[in-house]
This record gives C-alpha cells, structure tokens and sequence, in this order.
C-alpha cells in the first residue's frame, strides 16, 4: 500500500488528515479526536478538492 500524507486540519480536539492512496487510485480522509478514545472514521473519493473540502469541514465540525 503506498499512502502519501497531502495535508492535516486540526481544530480543538479533531484531526482529519488527507492521503493519497496510489494503489487504490483514491484519495483517504482519516477523521480522530484527540481527548477520548471514540473509534476513527475514513472517507474515500477520487478527487482531491472533494477530500480537502470534507477534512476542513469536518474539522470545523461543520459535518459528522
């Protein structure tokens, strides 16, 4: 599997972070909080804007 890191947003206690999955042809958002031990999610598409987009929003906890 080769994941690259594109970029990370962090807000308060969220962290979702963009990788470009090669194998896979798709972009990954991993979403974690950083004060309890709630299980991490993952968001797949396959386009980078969409991926930046949701990772900001989420975030800002615009979304989920």
């Amino acid at each position: 599997m080769s994941l690259r890191k594109i970029q990370s947003f962090t807000k308060a206690t969220r962290v979702a972070t963009v990788y470009r999955d090669s194998e896979w042809n798709e972009y990954r958002v991993t979403f974690r909080f950083t004060d309890c031990s709630a299980s991490d999610g993952t968001y797949h598409c396959d386009d980078k804007a969409e991926a930046l987009s949701v990772a900001e929003m989420w975030a800002e906890g615009k979304i989920g």
